[in-house]
Parts: C-alpha cells; sequence; structure tokens
C-alpha cells in the first residue's frame, strides 16, 4: 500500500502515514485495503481519498491488525524500530517516518485524553480504548 502512495500521490505520504498512526493509536483492526482510496479531484491526478471507515474496532473485540506492519498484525509490535521496510516503500528516511508518526501519535493521544468523555463511547468503551492504549509501545 505504501508504494501505491508513493507512485501514485507521493505528496500525501506525511497524511498517510498520519492515518495509519490514527488506526494504531485509536484500535482500528478493520483497516484493510479497502479503507483506503484514491481520489481524483482534478479527474488527472489521484490524491489521497477523504478518511473513512474510522473506527475503533477494540471496543467490539476485535484485535489484531487487517494488514500486516513491521511484519506483525499485533499492535503490540507497532514499534517504529520495525519499520525499515515501510520507510524503504514510502521512500523516506526511517527517521523522517518516525518523527511524522511521533508527532501523529502524540495529537491523537491528546485529543483522546482531552476529550475521550466527549466522543460518544460508553464508559466500558472508554476503558477498553484504554486498555488497549497501555498496550502499545513506547515510542519514545
Amino acid at each position: 500500500m505504501a508504494r501505491l502512495i508513493v507512485s501514485l500521490c507521493p505528496e500525501d505520504r506525511p497524511q498517510w502515514i498520519q492515518r495509519l498512526v490514527f488506526m494504531l493509536v485509536c484500535g482500528n483492526a478493520d483497516a484493510h485495503w479497502k479503507n483506503w482510496g484514491v481520489i481524483y479531484t482534478d479527474r488527472r491526478h489521484p490524491r489521497l481519498s477523504p478518511a473513512y471507515d474510522l473506527v475503533s474496532d477494540v471496543v467490539f473485540d476485535y484485535d489484531g491488525l487487517a494488514l500486516t506492519l513491521g511484519g506483525s498484525q499485533r499492535f503490540e509490535d507497532a514499534k517504529p524500530a520495525r519499520w525499515d521496510k515501510l520507510a524503504r516503500a514510502l521512500d523516506m528516511d526511517h527517521a523522517e517516518l518516525v518523527r511524522v508518526a511521533r508527532e501523529a501519535r502524540a495529537r491523537a493521544e491528546a485529543v483522546w485524553s482531552q476529550d475521550r468523555h466527549t466522543l460518544g463511547f460508553d464508559a466500558r468503551e472508554v476503558a477498553l480504548v484504554e486498555r488497549h492504549l497501555l498496550r502499545l509501545p513506547s515510542w519514545a
């Protein structure tokens, strides 16, 4: 998928990484190929489509990523140290990929921390997302 983004709309690489990170943070275990797309707003040049189907599946007892990341489908294995292949596929420096990912994670976690009780989750769902966040590895 990363190679497709590079070949079709390389300028959208940071946004693609941000969405990938959001899916990790929110616990979206169902981000299949069909959940990513491009759009031809000018009928000639593809761009990353608006985001859709962003769901925290961990509240429904789904577990594990739909696609592999760093050779694993486990959220616990989502470690930047394992993203060399992803960096190459994105034609990016590994350090730049990690920087973009860390910033996106910090933003997503800050919003969750501030607004988790106003996002429409009940107390059980909030607890499930909180448990999910604890199992994500540190990216420090």
